[in-house]
This record gives C-alpha cells, structure tokens and sequence, in this order.
C-alpha cells in the first residue's frame, strides 16, 4: 500500500461522508502531520494508522487495513469536528485532534 493509495480512496470516500471534495486539502496535512499516510504507524500515546486513532488496535484488522482505517478516521472527525477543516482547524490551534 501506498501512500497515494490511501489519499485517492479518501478522497473518493469524501462525499459519502457528506463533505465536498476541498476538505481534501485539510485532511492530507491533518494526516500528513499525524502518520504521513503511513497505515502502520504508531506513537507513545497508543494512537496508530494513518488517523492516528488510540484503540485502533482494538479493531480487528486494522493495523492491516488502510480502507478501514480511514473509514474509522473519518468517523471520528465526523464525531467530533464535523469536517477536516474543521479537524485541520483545531489541530493548528492546539497541535492535536
């Protein structure tokens, strides 16, 4: 998996969270900060994958899972921002999300 793999099936998936494709930008350096794309990536916190998710590994599959890992990352902005501007928003206020 790739990097560019991962940014072109979340930016497909866009819509189907109710958000227009330039929440895109936001996401990328949301996540470029958090993991680089990076589907096995891992901190101190116990945050993993590409959303930087803490009990991430608690899901099934997901340390395996790019798709899944975005789907869960998604929800989670959803949740608690409502979009990646939003998300991205909070981040460059507070250095996290």
């Amino acid at each position: 998996m790739t990097s560019d793999a991962a940014k072109s099936y979340a930016k497909s998936r866009l819509r189907a969270w109710g958000w227009d494709d330039n929440q895109f930008d936001s996401l990328n350096k949301l996540w470029e900060k958090e993991s680089n794309w990076n589907y096995k990536a891992e901190n101190p916190s116990g945050a993993v994958g590409i959303p930087q998710l803490k009990g991430g590994k608690n899901v099934p599959n997901f340390m395996n899972d790019y798709k899944l890992q975005i789907e869960h990352g998604f929800s989670y902005i959803k949740k608690n921002y409502g979009s990646p501007n939003s998300a991205w928003g909070h981040f460059q206020k507070k250095g996290w999300y």
